[in-house]
């Protein structure tokens, strides 16, 4: 899958679960994201590989936004779990952005200090956008975002590193076959 492409899927699962999370229709934009993510395993040629890398994202992303959820950093108002989970939703943003790992931020890979500042700086805005749209809220909003920086500081860099150990583990044609598609 191109890198555009893979760009434009992730943009239409991240708006599509915050715009319907924000509506009240969380599980709505849950099966956007599940249809993207779908399709980005079905246009990969290492979908085992893929598939492993997105459920370490679900389980490194899942925990991350649970511990914020019982420090009162974030609060959902539609489609929350049992707490400390976050909703489905937000679950389903840490693989649908693991997604794009080997495909628009690939070229990340091997970038890992840059990758540090993009996260730094990414993760906190898009949590910000989630809250201006309404789905979401932050509990004091300044120490909030200070505390997502430092998060995706450490999240963007591990994940892109996990994303290029678990393609090395494939033989290098197939491997290149799979970054050049």
């Amino acid at each position: 899958m191109s890198p555009l492409v893979n760009f434009i899927g992730f943009q239409i699962g991240w708006f599509g679960c915050v715009l319907n999370a924000a509506a009240g229709r969380p599980l709505t934009g849950t099966a956007i994201a599940l249809l993207v993510i779908a399709v980005a395993l079905w246009r990969t040629r290492d979908r085992r590989g893929e598939l492993v890398l997105l459920s370490l994202a679900a389980a490194i992303g899942t925990l991350c936004d649970s511990l914020f959820v019982m420090s009162s950093r974030l609060h959902y108002g539609s489609g929350a779990l049992q707490p400390p989970l976050p909703p489905l939703w937000d679950i389903a943003l840490w693989p649908l952005f693991a997604s794009t790992l080997n495909g628009a931020l690939g070229w990340l890979r091997e970038r890992l200090t840059l990758a540090a500042l993009l996260g730094a700086v990414g993760g906190p805005l898009a949590y910000v956008a989630a809250a201006r749209l309404g789905a979401v809220q932050l509990g004091a909003p300044s120490s909030t975002l200070l505390m997502l920086a430092g998060a995706w500081s450490v999240l963007t860099p591990l994940l892109l590193a996990l994303a290029r150990a678990l393609s090395r583990r494939m033989p290098p044609s197939e491997a290149a076959s799979i970054h050049h598609a």
